[in-house]
């Protein structure tokens, strides 16, 4: 029999106004096909910024909303107000697994559709029918230990399976940036 502990994962979300209520959409991971870094394995597109999920880390990346709005104030189609001078200020902060294995990411729960990016001149960063799932499993993230990422109401969820033997006092994190 498998145990699952739902660790007080909270406070990954403290920067984040993630708090989720029912109906809202369900957050869907990316696969990377080439067109992000190699370290970054998913990625989701959080309600205020993007979560990538590399090996052995999680990055969150959060942008000032007002300040994005002010740099692209055309959403009605009227492009003649963008402007160039606008920047937007960000924050990104990882929480790193300590002393974890290497562990393998599999997109779950395939969703219908896909992403094309075509980023630059530069066919290497290219990259089409890019899968989308509804969760990340992260396999053996310690022995015994998977880590399940997915979303409920909306609200960004992570799970740590443990199995039969394991032990879960190995999971440990620290932080980086905040």
């Amino acid at each position: 029999m498998r145990k699952r502990y739902l660790l007080p994962v909270v406070f990954f979300f403290g920067l984040a106004d993630l708090f989720g209520t029912a109906g809202k959409p369900a957050l869907i991971f990316e696969q990377n096909n080439g067109q992000w870094p190699e370290q970054v394995s998913f990625q989701c597109d959080l309600p205020t910024g993007r979560l990538f999920l590399e090996k052995g880390r999680l990055t969150f990346v959060y942008y000032n909303e007002s300040d994005l709005e002010k740099a692209h104030p055309g959403h009605d189609g009227n492009t003649s107000s963008l402007s160039s001078q606008h920047s937007v200020r960000c924050h990104a902060y990882c929480v790193k697994f300590e002393d974890c294995s290497t562990p393998s990411m599999t997109g779950m729960e395939t969703q219908p559709g896909y992403h094309n990016y075509f980023i630059g001149n530069d066919p290497a960063h290219w990259a089409s029918n890019v899968p989308l799932f509804g969760s990340v499993q992260s396999t053996t993230l310690y022995p015994g230990i998977h880590m399940k990422a997915y979303s409920k109401d909306g609200q960004l969820k992570l799970d740590f399976i443990v199995a039969p033997q394991a032990d879960p006092s190995r999971i440990r994190y620290s932080y980086e940036g905040l």
